[in-house]
């Protein structure tokens, strides 16, 4: 008998316990048959409370945000924002574009677009002209993962090939798009 007044001690307890982290967690506790944890929305006062005990995390997400939206806006009206594999092919088969490989001199032996050229990107500036002549001539620069190629493109631009574009995501992208290369 002692024991199951000890257990049934320890079930209220625990029910209790479950109760007072419900309510201190403003969720609902419906008890052993109905739903347990549901979530409640946050009210404005909670998210007005949680913001001035936290200054320094808001601060840094409403920076990182404006910092996010400013460098995208950038991106977008100077046109350096990266081109998808797609649209890259229709750039090749409609302008004639030009392909630009600004990787390493082993990496483009392994695997590299057809017809492109390679022109590391070390050596862009000095070599613009062994691309193109022609600074209206359709560019596209890519790399093994789409970090260097933007670069590779403000530096043609400078140069003044206003038609250079970078591809997104780089050649990893191209062939997971199942788009075709070669190492010839």
């Amino acid at each position: 008998m002692a024991r199951v007044v000890g257990e049934r001690h320890a079930r209220y307890a625990i029910i209790a316990a479950q109760r007072a982290v419900c309510a201190f967690l403003d969720r609902e506790f419906t008890g052993p048959r109905g739903p347990i944890w549901t979530v409640h929305a946050m009210n404005l006062e909670q998210i007005q409370d949680f913001i001035t005990n936290h200054p320094y995390l808001w601060s840094a997400l409403v920076l990182a945000l404006i910092a996010l939206a400013v460098n995208e806006a950038l991106r977008t009206v100077k046109g350096h924002k990266p081109i998808p594999a797609n649209e890259a092919v229709r750039l090749m088969n409609t302008e004639d574009a030009i392909v630009v490989d600004t990787r390493s001199a082993a990496d483009f032996k392994k695997a590299h677009i057809l017809n492109a050229k390679h022109v590391p990107m070390a050596g862009i500036e000095e070599r613009a002209k062994e691309i193109s002549k022609n600074t209206d001539r359709t560019i596209i620069c890519y790399c093994g993962i789409g970090n260097v190629a933007p670069q590779a493109v403000a530096k043609l631009r400078k140069l003044g090939y206003t038609r250079a574009y970078a591809l997104k995501g780089g050649i990893n992208a191209w062939q997971g798009d199942g788009m075709p290369v070669t190492s010839k």
